[in-house]
């Protein structure tokens, strides 16, 4: 009885899974639910993501042949646990997973050489004090 309970959790934690879509096309105005209506930048990631939009089994899929550009110093997106903010983790068996969405190369995520900024500023994706985050 107790495995049945658990496979049925399971099943219903998954459900609840949401997939979220970025594209350089897309616009933050979207919702980012589907491939008509993607995110546009890395930046709505982190917004989203200190808002609590993320959970254990959502996942945030760039678009392929896409090249993502973090637009200035620390420009990326960033889930950091500082005060008073919680960043969203996933659990064991049902992580948040960073992956892809299309057809074509892979995406590409590329951060212009500054010419005025610390060089060791540049910041593609960070993670602190978050769980289960697997990247494909």
């Amino acid at each position: 009885m107790r495995l049945l309970f658990f496979i049925l959790f399971l099943c219903s934690a998954n459900c609840f899974a949401t997939n979220y879509y970025v594209s350089t096309s897309g616009s933050n105005s979207n919702d980012g639910l589907t491939t008509l209506t993607p995110w546009q930048t890395m930046a709505k990631i982190t917004t989203e993501g200190n808002a609590g939009t993320f959970g254990p089994g959502d996942q945030i899929l760039f678009k392929r042949a896409d090249v993502f550009e973090p637009p200035a110093q620390f420009g990326g997106f960033r889930w950091w646990a500082w005060a008073g903010n919680t960043c969203p983790s996933g659990v064991a068996g049902n992580p948040i997973v960073f992956s892809n969405y299309g057809t074509g190369a892979l995406p590409n995520f590329y951060f212009q050489h500054p010419t005025a900024v610390d060089s060791t500023s540049t910041i593609v994706m960070s993670f602190d004090a978050v769980d289960y985050i697997t990247i494909d």
